[in-house]
């Protein structure tokens, strides 16, 4: 600023007529300073004498005198001049692209310091020099440096441009205005400095108030983004949280699931290892039990034999497992079920999500009233103008274009063509009804086809509960309930079109991916009355290898050996042996006395009568092989003694041996007495000993003997059944009938064996128990599995789904924040650009308003008199994408899924359930009198006469019921039922003992568990409370399942395969028997029969 300070200085030492340094000053009487030639040349010139600077007129001249103060002042700044002129050379700076350069410089040329405005020339400091010290050049007009000076001369004269012509508004030379202006209207450049000057501060202002306009376009557009990012993160945040809970439904759902069939499959095998267990201890008694009778049906003493046939002539006590089984838990439906809970879930989830969406969209409320101009003349319009009702007469109205001929319709005052709005309408007791939106080129003369193609995006209702979306084609919707407040949400830019139900917060149907370009108008049809109120309001088991009991057959072969060589009078072995013609031997001296002290010679063994006695003679062979059998036994008598066996406990002792017992080998049933093998040698050698008859070793040899009378028991008591003494027998038994041992031992040795293969038949039963109780644990477990990985499968498959309708959602509406970001970064930059734009301007504008040169602003004022052109930005915005509905429609998207899943699930479960078909009648004896039964007792009616018929106990007297013959106590079964064409009807299960007579109310806790139809729409499940059916469609054929025994009862939509309703945890105690009711036919109107399905016609 040093240049502009020293410019400043020397103008306060300029002569402001010569215009250059004081020469001699003078000061006048008013204060102003002049050269003295100056002004006194000035005063000659003019008169009167006046200043130069003020005009005050001095009536006698002044005398001037030279001021010296200020005299030495102007000396002083010459000589200051002088030496800054001299000493700043070197310090002029070099001129840089864009600023003006020194004309007169050669070489490097030097920044300029002024332009002369005579010269038309440009000068650095050190070129300047002449004009502030030259005389003649002092009186130059110097400026600012400019470059194109000869834009300041005219084109045309080669003169200065000193005028301003207003006429063609241009700057012109003294000769234009003379010549080509002569006309024009003229003023001096200073005067149209001034105005245009004002122009330009105006424009200016213009400017900056576009500027300040888009800065805050771009605050609001950024507002926007904001706003639009914070509805995302919402939604977001309500998305992942509805998405989490799912989530986490969905293990719980399946860890439930699980545990569920684990702990009944838990059950099962607890229930089959209990009883397999009580089965096995039985089989282990039974076998014990089928020991101790083959061992003594082994035994050759006929005496052991019948002294304990009686503790084992029979089985012992068993329980009775023929109606005992494992049945295997039933798991039909446990999957359905699960994710049966999960529907739910999923319903609480997009009912919070409803509510929340509705208290939004309820935002955007909008006061509608119907517009009289385009109701049909039939339309009845409230004063107010917010109701319509159809009216039967036809109104004389003008036929505007506006108006509906055709159709009973009429549009809403208020019209909408962008952002969102909302209005509800009531249509409560109402049969039909038609409402929405529709764009203003609609047809309307003449039918009219409600179609979003034709301009109309409606609902509808028809007969009382048939709702529809008029879309194309056209969607059946199946609402839980009848509407009775519908509200309608817009997002134009969107192209969204919403309806709700206002009462339970629930979305009813969306049109999506609208293309709106017109007014929309709300739209309402009450359609006809009709003449009544409507518009007033499911191998052989290998037996198990024979079991041998653990006997050293080898004893019992040696004894067989010596049974041989023993006579059978004297019970030793052979001594002199003769054989009898019969074939039989004896010792010759026992067989001899034998027949002498009998009679008659008979064989002892087979009682062959010889009527001459034989003559006998000593049979060499036997007799050498006697003595043999003799030499054997005694080398094997001395040389086993090493070789004896300890008794062992529960083994039979030697009672002869002293200190250690060695185990008995025989007991003498005449000693009385049990013998090792040492001990018994005598009985085999000493003669009177051999007649002693020997045995297996048996203890309480005492036994053996008569109580009573200390004699062997050797025969038996059949009257008694006991055996006795021969004393008793011509005693205490004498009336009796007495039987030797050996006759009645053959008969209870028969017995035992018939015992014996009883015993073995229960165990066999027993083991094919078990073998069916592990059958149907297997069967549990397999069904187990299945289930399992069917419920694994949907449970997976749906986690699946909620993870991809997650990420979906995510990813949907980061696109959408996306969109919305890119459009407002273009606008931005966009705008920024007209900004940058408008500063340049502004910096331009300023800079010429600032300048003093007159020329210079009014010949650059054309350029920039006016804001440079821009885009119109009023209208202009960045509206925030609508999320409404985003989150609702990706759970939408899991409802799907979960309903295709649910879908295949209850395929799968009808065909199984269909395995227990049975065949049902029904019962004519239980019939109400009323009913029309079928001859084949598979149809059931409501007549209009009642028949005279007994009121046996099982009938129906009130109520139009009747049952099946046929009765269930135990197992599954089910059966089908064909309802199509009924408006009222009632099926299910009733057990035996429900009341017939009078008033029936149809409840579990009564006996009943039904499902019914009434009035053609109303489907109810009567439980406790009784519960309301919401089906996508009316059923024809309904499947009945029961599970006795796991307390279930299913109906099921055949044609749908779709569950309809369930009573779980029933208790069973009763016979079940079907239950049916046709109801009445109302005039016929319910005429249809209920038809039992064939079995093999159930699908």
């Amino acid at each position: 600023m040093s240049a502009a300070s020293n410019l400043r200085s020397e103008d306060q030492f300029l002569c402001s007529i010569c215009l250059d340094v004081f020469t001699d000053p003078v000061s006048t009487p008013c204060g102003h300073n002049y050269c003295k030639n100056c002004i006194t040349t000035h005063w000659n010139i003019n008169v009167p004498s006046r200043c130069p600077l003020c005009d005050k007129v001095f009536k006698t001249r002044p005398d001037l005198d030279i001021n010296t103060l200020f005299s030495e002042m102007v000396a002083q700044f010459r000589q200051e001049a002088q030496q800054k002129a001299s000493s700043s050379s070197s310090e002029q700076q070099v001129a840089k692209p864009g600023e003006v350069s020194c004309d007169v410089c050669t070489g490097t040329k030097l920044k300029a310091l002024k332009s002369c405005l005579v010269c038309l020339v440009s000068y650095c400091e050190t070129h300047l020099e002449p004009h502030l010290t030259v005389l003649g050049l002092k009186r130059h007009q110097l400026m600012d440096p400019v470059e194109n000076l000869e834009d300041r001369m005219c084109t045309k004269h080669d003169k200065p441009l000193e005028l301003f012509c207003k006429t063609d508004q241009t700057c012109v030379c003294m000769l234009c205005s003379v010549l080509d202006h002569r006309t024009h209207e003229f003023v001096p450049l200073e005067e149209e400095y001034e105005g245009k000057k004002a122009e330009l501060e105006k424009t200016e202002a213009e400017i900056q108030q576009m500027i300040q306009k888009r800065r805050l376009k771009i605050e609001e557009i950024k507002h926007s983004v904001k706003i639009s990012k914070d509805d995302a993160d919402r939604e977001k945040a309500e998305g992942v949280q509805v998405f989490t809970a799912l989530k986490e439904s969905v293990d719980r759902g399946l860890n439930q699931l699980i545990k569920e069939m684990e702990e009944k499959q838990k059950t099962t095998e607890k229930q089959a290892e209990d009883l397999i267990t009580e089965l096995e201890q039985e089989i282990s008694e039974l076998m014990k039990r089928s020991t101790e009778v083959e061992q003594l049906s082994l035994s050759e003493d006929h005496l052991h034999l019948l002294q304990n046939f009686p503790s084992l002539k029979a089985a012992p006590p068993t329980k009775d497992w023929t109606e005992v089984r494992v049945r295997p838990p039933s798991y039909e439906g446990t999957v359905v079920r699960a994710v049966a809970q999960l529907e739910e879930t999923l319903s609480k989830e997009m009912k919070k999500l409803f509510e929340a969406e509705l208290k939004r969209v309820q935002q955007y409320a909008v006061d509608v009233t119907l517009d009289p101009d385009t109701a049909h003349p039939k339309l009845i319009l409230s004063d107010n103008e917010k109701q319509v009702k159809h009216g039967d007469v036809k109104k004389n109205l003008p036929d505007n274009l506006e108006r509906f001929s055709t159709c009973v319709c009429v549009l809403g005052k208020q019209s909408f063509s962008s952002g969102r709005f909302y209005f509800e309408v009531q249509v409560k007791g109402k049969t039909k009804w038609t409402s929405g939106v529709a764009r203003e080129s609609i047809n309307r003369k003449g039918n009219i086809n409600l179609s979003p193609q034709n301009g109309y995006w409606t609902i509808c209702l028809e007969n009382g509960n048939e709702y529809e979306a008029l879309a194309v084609p056209p969607v059946r919707l199946f609402l839980k309930s009848g509407l009775e407040k519908v509200g309608v949400f817009v997002d134009y830019e969107e192209g969204l079109v919403s309806f709700y139900d206002v009462d339970t917060a629930a979305l009813i149907y969306s049109f999506t991916g609208c293309s709106f370009t017109e007014k929309l108008y709300p739209v309402f049809s009450p359609c006809l009355n009709d003449g009544v109120s409507s518009a007033k309001q499911p191998n052989a088991i290998t037996p198990p290898p024979p079991c041998f009991m653990g006997v050293d057959m080898s004893a019992a072969s040696n004894l067989r050996s010596e049974d041989q060589y023993l006579c059978s009078i004297c019970l030793h072995v052979l001594t002199d042996p003769v054989s009898t013609p019969c074939g039989h031997n004896y010792c010759k001296n026992c067989i001899n006395q034998h027949w002498n002290i009998n009679v008659s010679c008979q064989c002892p063994m087979c009682n062959e009568v010889f009527y001459t006695r034989p003559q006998l003679k000593i049979n060499t062979f036997i007799s050498e092989m006697v003595a043999q059998f003799r030499q054997e036994a005694q080398q094997k008598a001395s040389s086993s003694s090493s070789e004896q066996q300890l008794a062992k406990p529960g083994e039979v002792s030697c009672d002869v041996c002293t200190g250690t017992k060695l185990k008995a080998l025989k007991s003498c049933l005449v000693c009385l007495v049990s013998y090792c093998e040492t001990h018994l040698e005598p009985h085999l050698t000493v003669s009177v000993l051999k007649r002693h008859q020997l045995m297996d070793p048996v203890e309480n040899l005492e036994d053996r003997m008569c109580t009573k009378h200390d004699k062997p028991l050797e025969l038996f008591c059949k009257t008694d059944q006991t055996c006795v003494c021969m004393l008793c027998s011509v005693l205490d038994h004498r009336t009796h009938y007495v039987v030797p041992l050996k006759e009645e031992y053959e008969g209870k040795k028969a017995e035992l064996e018939k015992t014996e293969a009883e015993i073995q038949q229960m165990i066999q039963k027993r083991r094919l128990k078990i073998e069916k109780i592990k059958h149907s644990v297997k069967i549990s477990k397999d069904d187990a599995d299945r289930e399992k990985a069917e419920g694994v499968q949907v449970f997976t498959a749906l986690k699946e789904s909620v993870d991809r309708g997650l990420n979906q959602l995510i990813k949907e509406m980061e696109e959408k924040q996306k969109t919305t970001e890119k459009q407002a970064e273009d606008l931005i930059t966009e705008l920024e650009q007209e900004i940058s734009e408008l500063m340049k301007r502004s910096t331009k504008v300023e800079q010429l308003s600032l300048s003093e040169d007159h020329l210079h602003l009014l010949q650059n004022f054309p350029s920039l008199k006016a804001a440079p052109p821009t885009k119109d930005w009023t209208e202009v915005r960045v509206r925030p994408p609508s999320y409404e509905g985003t989150v609702v429609r990706a759970v939408a998207q899991l409802e799907e899924t979960l309903s295709k899943e649910m879908k295949k699930l209850f395929e799968a479960e009808l065909k199984r359930v269909q395995q227990y078909a049975v065949d049902v009648t029904l019962d004519p004896d239980t019939a109400n009198p009323e009913l029309i039964l079928s001859d084949d007792e598979k149809q059931v009616k409501h007549g209009d006469v009642r028949k005279n018929l007994p009121d046996n106990p099982g009938r129906f007297s009130n109520r139009v019921n009747a049952l099946g013959k046929q009765s269930f106590s135990s197992g599954r079964l089910n059966f089908v039922v064909q309802v199509k064409g009924k408006t009222d009807w009632t099926l299910g299960v009733a057990r035996e003992s429900i009341k017939r007579k009078g008033d029936i109310t149809l409840r579990p806790q009564n006996g009943y568990w039904t499902i019914w139809l009434r009035s053609g729409k109303d489907y109810k499940a009567l439980d406790d409370p009784p519960i309301t059916l919401s089906l996508k469609s009316g059923p024809k054929k309904v499947g009945v399942f029961v599970d006795y025994e796991e307390g279930l009862v299913s109906f099921y939509d055949v044609d749908a395969a779709a569950l309809i309703y369930s009573f779980t945890g029933c208790s069973f105690t009763e016979k079940l028997y079907p239950f049916f009711s046709p109801c009445p036919n109302h005039g016929g109107i319910n005429s249809a029969p209920l038809i039992i399905c064939p079995v093999n016609q159930t699908v």
